[in-house]
């Protein structure tokens, strides 16, 4: 079941702004479809505000857009978001913000299994933001479905940034497959004692 709400937490407090109140309203009454039209607007008149909190809200929209694009069809495909994604200015707007937009479209090049843009986006999440775990437990988690990548390196950078992902290490189903994945967090709990 799509959560609306989890949309709205993207990322921190957002300032009013009556296009932000609109895909509010939208999400609340479960519109997907408005909602997802209101964040694009936002997204495609970038040109509208180009000052810092301007590229704020862009990168908030493009956020909510990936959310919702993964839930409905939408005419756009992931490489309109991937070639919008690309033109961002590496400036010093919310690094945060900027990783959770790349670690969704990595998410959803996973669900499409498009290898480029996944793991090119999980990449630049690390490299946006490389103080949050999160990107480097995706990408450990990547691993486990890509020989080329080495998890358990990932999982000890992300737990080695927030230990709180060992217990996410340790209840994913697709974690608990892969014996070198189970020693990993024995170890990690015996190393603790």
């Amino acid at each position: 079941m799509f959560n609306s709400t989890s949309i709205l937490k993207f990322n921190v407090k957002v300032p009013n702004s009556i296009r932000y109140g609109m895909i509010e309203g939208a999400l609340r009454k479960n519109n997907l479809r408005k909602a997802y039209k209101k964040s694009l607007e936002g997204v495609i008149g970038r040109n509208e505000n180009t000052n810092h909190l301007g590229e704020w809200f862009w990168w908030r929209y493009f956020g909510i857009c990936l959310k919702i694009a993964q839930e409905i069809n939408v005419e756009q495909d992931i490489c309109y978001f991937k070639n919008l994604a690309n033109t961002y200015k590496d400036d010093n707007y919310d690094q945060r913000l900027v990783s959770e937009c790349f670690i969704e479209l990595s998410r959803w090049a996973f669900k499409l299994k498009d290898k480029k843009i996944m793991l090119d986006f999980v990449d630049k999440a690390i490299a946006k933001d490389p103080s949050w775990a999160e990107p480097y437990f995706l990408k450990g988690w990547f691993g486990l479905f890509l020989t080329e990548i080495d998890s358990i390196a990932f999982f000890n950078e992300a737990v080695s940034l927030d230990e709180n992902y060992i217990s996410r290490i340790k209840n994913d189903k697709e974690c608990d497959k892969k014996s070198d994945v189970k020693l990993f967090v024995e170890s990690f709990y015996l190393n603790k004692k």
